[in-house]
């Protein structure tokens, strides 16, 4: 449920494994919205340069 327009709130009280598996799933779902919209190459674009991103590319 990666979807631009449909973001759930987690829950709040429940076991360890739903609790992780439900913030995972905002996470994703926070990182598509923001990233909606971008061309391919701002998508790519690096805004600072860093050893640890080199690995990413490709």
């Amino acid at each position: 449920m990666t979807s631009t327009e449909t973001r759930i709130d987690p829950p709040y009280v429940a076991d360890e494994s739903t609790q992780l598996s439900a913030f995972l799933e905002y996470h994703r779902a926070t990182v598509v919205t923001k990233a909606a919209g971008l061309s391919e190459e701002d998508a790519h674009r690096s805004l600072l340069p860093s050893e640890l991103m080199t690995v990413a590319r490709g």
